[in-house]
């Protein structure tokens, strides 16, 4: 049988023992997937809903632009919101947005929460123990070569800038002898300039490098 009914009224497709609503079952040890298809630039995906269709989610693959799979919250609203955008040609990851312009891009409309929070109970007191951290890791070995946390904002016409950096110039990767300057920068219109200078060497420079 490829289609059973069971008394309590659940539905199996592929097994004759369905435990819900639906199931669906192959046991021939291959692959099995759900296909949802739909017309060029439509879409496609499922539903999750409490009751009507203004409270849960929906999960659907957008072909039109942007093209990716969409993530979308509703909370007393069918149209819902998005609460993550995978980019179908960039992989990019969009949180709040469905233009990730990086590989994460977190986005928020409200400033009465933050951003992103790592939070982890510890009483480690030791470097590189477990307790919340932000890594930021470049693994090319070339020497001089850097990792930034940069700050940007929008200027009165809209466009984008930097106003701000910490910059780390990794300046000797050898094994056993690993050196970095660390550079606190400040935005200009000219463009950074360096307020804070760290020396591996333990020198400290404000306004020379």
């Amino acid at each position: 049988k490829h289609v059973v009914v069971a008394d309590d009224g659940n539905v199996g497709i592929g097994t004759t023992g369905p435990t819900s609503l639906l199931t669906l079952g192959n046991f021939t040890g291959n692959d099995q997937y759900i296909n949802v298809q739909s017309a060029n630039n439509k879409k496609a995906g499922i539903q999750l809903f409490e009751v009507d269709n203004t409270y849960g989610f929906t999960i659907e693959h957008y072909g039109a632009t942007p093209p990716g799979l969409n993530f979308i919250r509703h909370s007393a609203s069918a149209a819902g919101v998005s609460a993550m955008f995978i980019d179908r040609a960039s992989g990019n990851v969009g949180i709040g947005t469905t233009g990730p312009g990086g590989l994460l891009e977190v986005s928020q409309t409200s400033d009465s929460k933050y951003g992103i929070i790592s939070r982890l109970d510890s009483a480690s007191t030791t470097f590189g123990g477990g307790y919340p951290a932000l890594v930021l890791r470049n693994l090319n070995t070339t020497a001089n070569n850097m990792v930034d946390l940069i700050f940007q904002s929008n200027d009165s016409l809209g466009n984008l800038g930097t106003y701000g950096a910490i910059r780390n110039v990794i300046t000797s990767h050898t094994n056993g002898s690993i050196t970095g300057d660390l550079y606190l920068q400040t935005g200009t219109t000219a463009g950074m300039v360096n307020g804070l200078v760290i020396k591996s060497s333990g020198n400290v420079g404000i306004g020379t490098t």
